[in-house]
């Protein structure tokens, strides 16, 4: 029982995580409508809340951060590492940056938040 369980549990998912990478695809433009209705669904409402405008601000608040937490342990990293000068360690630093802020652009290519 708890293998079937258990493997049931796995495929949901991975079919989870197929959606989603999905729905990376789409604009959010084109998710908007979709959260709207979803966010005013009854179930949701009493389950979750109904007040999109808000998710989408904690969202970003989350975000914000997550990123300054990156930001932050990799400034840790480099400092740790010692190698070189401060400048080589900045330098470091900002192309870490360049090439996140490249992924999350070819990843979203609408923004976001506000």
């Amino acid at each position: 029982m708890f293998k079937a369980l258990n493997l049931l549990f796995d495929t949901l998912l991975t079919r989870f995580f197929e959606i989603f990478q999905g729905l990376l695809q789409l604009p959010f433009s084109c998710l908007l409508p979709h959260l709207e209705t979803i966010s005013n669904n009854p179930v949701f409402v009493s389950h979750i809340g109904g007040n999109l405008e808000l998710t989408l601000r904690e969202l970003e608040v989350g975000m914000k951060k997550f990123v300054r937490m990156a930001w932050e342990e990799k400034v840790l990293e480099e400092e740790m590492r010692g190698e070189g000068s401060e400048v080589g360690a900045w330098l470091r630093v900002l192309e870490w940056v360049r090439e996140e802020v490249r992924g999350f652009d070819r990843c979203f290519t609408e923004k976001v938040c506000g």
